[in-house]
């Protein structure tokens, strides 16, 4: 739910395949559902996951990064297919 501190490892993918942004080999993501930090498809996508789940999101440009991209990485009206494992869920007190 909203506020939820989530941790999770996670492999992000281009439309082409190409590997863009993944958690290193036993490291693992935190942050907060619903914060800042995440695109719009992300949060969307996880809400409602269980720890211990795996979901395969494909996450299209508006929900993403857009028009703009994120130079460098994200060409421009890009789709994005994310793996989430989700290893913990933290409630707020």
């Amino acid at each position: 739910t909203h506020g939820d501190a989530l941790t999770v490892r996670y492999t992000g993918r281009l439309s082409a395949g190409t590997i863009f942004d993944q958690t290193e080999a036993g490291e693992t993501f935190e942050f907060l559902l619903d914060s800042d930090v995440l695109i719009a498809g992300w949060s969307e996508g996880v809400s409602g996951m269980r720890e211990g789940g795996r979901r395969r999101l494909q996450i299209p440009p508006e929900l993403g990064y857009g028009d703009g991209g994120l130079a460098g990485v994200v060409p421009p009206n890009e789709t994005l297919t994310y793996v989430i494992d989700l290893i913990e869920v933290r409630h707020p007190d």
